[in-house]
């Protein structure tokens, strides 16, 4: 079974914990076919929200330098990319 919101192409999906209203993982896929997926958690407590910029659809998002380079790359070859 694919994780949700990854059927949809492009655009970032936010999945929330309803008990503690935090992210707890985020996603998104590149604009054309997905050709594969990239998984990424962050340590060093640091979290999935700091691999995107603050958008409407993820407004806790931080957007570190180095995470977006990898976002980005993944994206432009192809990949969805997963955070937790």
């Amino acid at each position: 079974a694919s994780a949700p919101g990854l059927a949809k192409v492009g655009g970032i999906h936010v999945e929330v914990d309803h008990v503690t209203g935090e992210a707890i993982a985020v996603w998104e896929a590149p604009a054309a076919s997905i050709r594969g997926l990239l998984f990424v958690a962050h340590g060093c407590k640091h979290g999935c929200q700091d691999f995107w910029e603050a958008s409407p659809a993820c407004p806790g998002c931080v957007g570190l330098p180095v995470e977006l380079r990898i976002v980005r790359a993944a994206l432009d070859r192809g990949l969805a990319v997963v955070a937790v």
